[in-house]
């Protein structure tokens, strides 16, 4: 087993999670401290979210990938 002495270890951002308007998240999502989901966003069921998630889009897996993108939608408003 490998171990890191304190000062190796990476830093974790810790800050607010900022959940738009209208997003969707899945069972068993799990959102980490200081990530913004974008508004109309949809997480899939299961996915890590690691990194922020632009507005309209569908993120899926482990971490969290954008699998698909509808910005459209926002110009639609």
């Amino acid at each position: 087993m490998l171990s890191l002495h304190p000062s190796a270890r990476p830093v974790v951002s810790k800050g607010p999670v900022i959940i738009g308007k209208n997003v969707w998240v899945g069972e068993k999502a799990t959102i980490l401290p200081g990530v913004t989901i974008g508004d109309g966003a949809v997480v899939a069921a299961n996915s890590v979210v690691n990194k922020d998630i632009p507005p309209f889009s569908v993120v899926a897996g482990v971490p969290a990938i954008v699998v698909k993108s509808d910005h459209f939608l926002a110009d639609d408003k």
